[in-house]
């Protein structure tokens, strides 16, 4: 029973932050031309998520990784949610990357979020 509460009580925490996220202006994030990365840093704020933009992706191969942060995860707008690490082929041009606490904190945690691309 405990483990069911605890699995309801992370879908919902989950929810909410994506849902938040998305009504927010997101972050453009500009990747580096010459290397084909960059990295993410900023904080995560103890009861929202933080939301960006990465674009010009279709047919390329995506890796992202939390290299920083505990109790941070980040889901992929209609593809993945609540990840350290993901690699994904893109299918489309554009992806929204939401970035949150996992479980709710009353400090904010700093993250570094890695982006790799493979043309």
């Amino acid at each position: 029973m405990k483990a069911f509460l605890f699995t309801l009580l992370t879908i919902f925490s989950l929810t909410s932050f994506i849902a938040h996220a998305t009504q927010e202006n997101c972050r453009t994030v500009h990747l580096n031309q010459t290397q084909n990365d960059t990295v993410i840093t900023s904080i995560a704020p103890a009861e929202e998520a933080l939301c960006f933009t990465l674009s010009g992706l279709t047919g390329q191969k995506v890796s992202l990784n939390l290299v920083q942060g505990h109790n941070v995860i980040f889901s992929i707008i209609d593809l993945i949610d609540a990840q350290e690490k993901y690699v994904f082929d893109a299918q489309k041009d554009t992806y929204k990357i939401i970035v949150g606490q996992l479980m709710r904190s009353i400090n904010p945690e700093p993250f570094r979020l890695e982006v790799k691309i493979q043309k």
